[in-house]
């Protein structure tokens, strides 16, 4: 199991695996195929503010995709 690093100099330091990709607003926007003021606005998804810039940890991109599921046999 890898050991888990912490964020420094954070109000709220949090606990983040070695091997979690961190992506930039442009990277988050391009991944999730919304633009960047979307990204900004009208998304509430959870992101790591370091000094004026917002980074966006994959897993809750990809938590946040999965919630926008719809169809399929479970509808």
């Amino acid at each position: 199991m890898k050991q888990s690093s912490r964020v420094a100099g954070c109000k709220n330091p949090a606990t983040i695996n070695d091997d979690e990709e961190v992506f930039t607003r442009k990277e988050a926007s391009r991944y999730l195929a919304v633009s960047i003021g979307m990204l900004d606005s009208k998304l509430d998804i959870p992101f790591l503010k370091i000094g004026r810039s917002k980074r966006y940890l994959k897993s809750d991109l990809d938590t946040f995709l999965l919630s926008c599921r719809v169809g399929g046999s479970n509808e």
